[in-house]
């Protein structure tokens, strides 16, 4: 599994470049990205998809052909490519992308002071009572958060299966795994995942749900400029947009 992070602070362009790289995405991100109120939020959509391009032009000697994004019924976007498999994930500066022979879901998110005691409502008895008798609490928090968000977008379930049904737990040193109600319809999925987490950019918890035979580390952190670059050197080239 290859795991991509771009840091998008950097990120501030003319509005005619902005327009370009608008029109390298998929036309159902363009008007997502038109619908969208804030600008940050806009930045972070934008640069998730083409760097999710960027991955595959560099991987497939530039040429993307008739590659399209679709999703499924719950709204998880794939791409018709056999044995190819991503998920996006963006919060604060960071933007991470992930791309492997298998199912797998990423969530990454800006560790801040919340008030955890409304949002924990969310969360399983369990991981409540997790939480109560950890010193750490906020930081164990995201973690719980992130691990959930990670394996519901493995899943391809999304809204559909509630947070509250399966529970996060960390049974020794860096193994995580799910415990479940008796009626969830997957009761072996944790025979085929891996979940891990860490630590990026010292504020920023990231967690990744994926399948057992992959390994999962950080492949590489792209920087801004070298990503409008390429898509400048890509126009130049006048290859085709993909959809």
């Amino acid at each position: 599994m290859n795991v991509y992070a771009i840091n998008v602070s950097e990120f501030n362009l003319e509005l005619p470049k902005y327009n370009n790289l608008i029109r390298e995405v998929s036309k159902s991100l363009q008007q997502k990205i038109i619908q969208l109120r804030y600008q940050n939020d806009k930045t972070r959509s934008l640069v998730g998809e083409l760097l999710l391009k960027y991955i595959i032009l560099k991987n497939n000697s530039g040429k993307v052909n008739n590659y399209k994004i679709f999703r499924n019924k719950y709204g998880k976007p794939y791409l018709n490519i056999d044995n190819l498999h991503y998920n996006i994930s963006h919060a604060g500066d960071w933007v991470v992308c992930c791309i492997d022979k298998k199912s797998v879901g990423v969530d990454i998110e800006q560790v801040i002071d919340i008030d955890i005691e409304i949002i924990k409502e969310q969360f399983h008895t369990k991981e409540i009572e997790f939480l109560n008798s950890n010193s750490n609490n906020l930081k164990e928090f995201y973690r719980i958060w992130t691990v959930k968000e990670s394996f519901v977008k493995y899943t391809g379930l999304g809204l559909s299966l509630s947070f509250k049904s399966f529970y996060v737990e960390f049974a020794q040193k860096n193994v995580i795994t799910i415990g479940y109600e008796d009626n969830l319809a997957f009761p072996t999925i944790n025979n085929k995942i891996k979940i891990q987490s860490l630590i990026l950019d010292s504020n920023y918890m990231l967690s990744i749900c994926f399948e057992e035979g992959s390994e999962f580390e950080i492949t590489e952190i792209i920087k801004m400029q070298d990503l409008l670059n390429f898509y400048e050197e890509y126009k130049l080239k006048g290859e085709k947009q993909w959809t």
